[in-house]
């Protein structure tokens, strides 16, 4: 600011250990050269604008590894249920970053809504039919409805998370879209999660696609 012209030598200032403000060429150190250039500041790296080049990786923790093709393939081999598990593993990071974040816990909701609505089907066919029926069928929509939006306000609750804390807490330019969350929600995330868990061990942050 001295050297910009911005303060003079005669402008009040204070310093911890001073009674009272006193001029600013009292303040300073007396080494200090009244016209001395201020220290070179190290310019920040736009992260959102860097290909593959190195980018010294935070402190943050670590996202899940996997591709998102072995998490699709796995799912498919093992009907779905590996894909049951790894959005709870997925989950379960973001609350790391995010402790307030509660994806996991509408996941969970919505896993034993899925047992329930199970458990009316099983009893539906039990009964035969009649007017219980009907009621357990209105019972069993109610149920699936409440399954969708759960999952589906866990999901984006996710990407907000992970959006928010990639663009303040380690700011790499994270964007996530909403369409893409939306169909394909666990291997978008993991897409992602592996292009950081590769960054954080090698320091080369890929271009997001």
């Amino acid at each position: 600011m001295i050297a910009e012209g911005r303060v003079a030598m005669t402008d009040l200032a204070w310093a911890e250990g001073l009674p009272n403000w006193a001029p600013l060429s009292q303040v300073i150190p007396a080494d200090l050269p009244p016209h001395a250039p201020p220290p070179p500041v190290a310019a920040q790296p736009n992260y959102a604008s860097l290909g593959a080049q190195s980018v010294a990786p935070t402190a943050g923790p670590v996202p899940p590894d996997l591709h998102w093709a072995l998490v699709l393939i796995i799912s498919m081999f093992t009907f779905g249920l590996f894909g049951l598990v790894w959005i709870f593993v997925e989950s379960s990071f973001v609350k790391k970053i995010d402790p307030r974040n509660i994806s996991r816990a509408l996941f969970i909701v919505a896993f034993l809504l899925d047992f329930a609505y199970v458990g009316l089907l099983v009893f539906a066919g039990l009964a035969g039919g009649g007017n219980d029926v009907q009621v357990i069928a209105a019972m069993g929509s109610l149920i699936g409805l409440a399954i969708a939006v759960c999952a589906l306000v866990a999901i984006f609750k996710m990407r907000g998370s992970l959006v928010q804390y990639y663009n303040t807490v380690e700011p790499i330019g994270l964007k996530l879209s909403g369409v893409m969350t939306f169909f394909f929600n666990i291997y978008y995330f993991q897409h992602h999660f592996t292009r950081i868990a590769e960054w954080k061990r090698t320091g080369l942050l890929t271009p997001q696609r």
